[in-house]
């Protein structure tokens, strides 16, 4: 029991923080020299840890051109 609790509380965490990734990479995006994009790269990343849903955009963007010139450059 003990471990699900702490199981339900990273993904909690992973939830919060990811969130938080996405929304600051579109608060920064308007901003120059800024590359909001990267925020919300990074936000998408750490859900897809936890979570199935985030997983497959993770898939669906690595396969377009701009996964592509992510993994790359990176």
């Amino acid at each position: 029991m003990v471990r699900r609790v702490g199981r339900g509380a990273k993904r909690l965490v992973v939830l919060v923080a990811g969130g938080f990734l996405i929304v600051l990479g579109f608060v920064l995006g308007p901003v120059p020299f800024v590359p909001g994009f990267l925020f919300s790269l990074a936000g998408l990343a750490l859900l897809a840890t936890e979570f199935a849903l985030a997983r497959r955009w993770m898939e669906r963007l690595k396969a377009t051109r701009l996964g592509k010139a992510i993994r790359r450059n990176g």
